[in-house]
């Protein structure tokens, strides 16, 4: 008997599409195995994955966000390392909309607040994805 004869015959996956729309992806699995996706905010394939666990940014936006804490989890970094981040994007954010005229220069100076009204008052992207200029 030849060794061939005494493997098992390989297994046959069923080979899953990468989805292309927001649609497709809300009835995929969960976590999320497309850490290719670049929507994709979960540890790497070294990392494994808590259960349940949330890694894909959509998830978190479709809830209504989520915690520093929870953020932090999923990175596997510490919250406090997620706060740095999350006020230097604040930062880059209030410099963008100062150049782009939407956000005063004393706004700017107080950016976390600033950008967090602006932002929960819908001013920066309507449904459509358009800017709106600030008053004048």
């Amino acid at each position: 008997m030849g060794v061939a004869a005494l493997q098992p015959p390989p297994v046959r996956l069923p080979v899953l599409a990468m989805p292309r729309t927001r649609a497709e992806c809300l009835a995929g699995p969960r976590p999320c195995p497309w850490t290719s996706c670049r929507h994709h905010v979960g540890p790497d394939r070294r990392t494994p994955v808590p259960p349940g666990g949330t890694t894909c940014s959509l998830d978190f936006a479709d809830r209504g966000g989520a915690t520093l804490e929870e953020i932090a989890t999923v990175l596997n970094v510490t919250r406090e390392r997620i706060r740095q981040i999350e006020q230097r994007g604040i930062r880059h954010l209030a410099d963008n909309l100062r150049r782009a005229g939407i956000l005063s220069s004393e706004d700017a100076a107080r950016a976390p607040e600033a950008v967090r009204q602006i932002l929960h008052r819908g001013l920066v992207a309507g449904a459509t994805g358009s800017v709106t200029p600030k008053a004048a």
